[in-house]
């Protein structure tokens, strides 16, 4: 009985090592999904000058949920409810107001999210913060 004992705690004990072992080497996927604020835009197009520069105050703000709907400053009431789908590293926006709109994520911590908007004349960058 001691021997069984003895059997059953080394077991446990090595599965336990084995299980936090396993969410060190894996941790939590990091998600888009928060409250995120624009702080800094890279002007890419004809016009622009291909630098970075701060964002003011009313700078806008994304809040992506996990029912896939999200809501932005940037854009009139009118165009909300919306929705957003994510796929790999790109985001295909859907608003009310027959709008579409998609960016490439370009890098994604739990603070930071940088993500690119192709538009006609190029291309703009947007940072964003964790407003969580």
């Amino acid at each position: 009985m001691k021997t069984l004992l003895i059997l059953v705690a080394f077991v446990s004990t090595f599965l336990i090592s084995c299980a936090q072992e396993i969410s060190e080497n894996n941790p939590a996927p990091i998600t888009l999904i928060g409250k995120w604020k624009v702080v800094a835009a890279y002007s890419g197009y004809v016009f622009g000058d291909f630098k970075w520069h701060a964002v003011l105050s009313d700078a806008a703000i994304y809040q992506f949920n996990p029912d896939s709907s999200f809501i932005t400053n940037s854009l009139s009431a009118q165009c909300f409810p919306a929705n957003y789908k994510q796929v790999n590293t790109s985001v295909f926006m859907y608003y009310k107001c027959n709008m579409r709109d998609s960016v490439t994520i370009e890098k994604l911590t739990s603070d930071t999210l940088i993500f690119r908007r192709n538009i006609l004349e190029g291309y703009v960058i947007n940072k964003l913060i964790s407003t969580k």
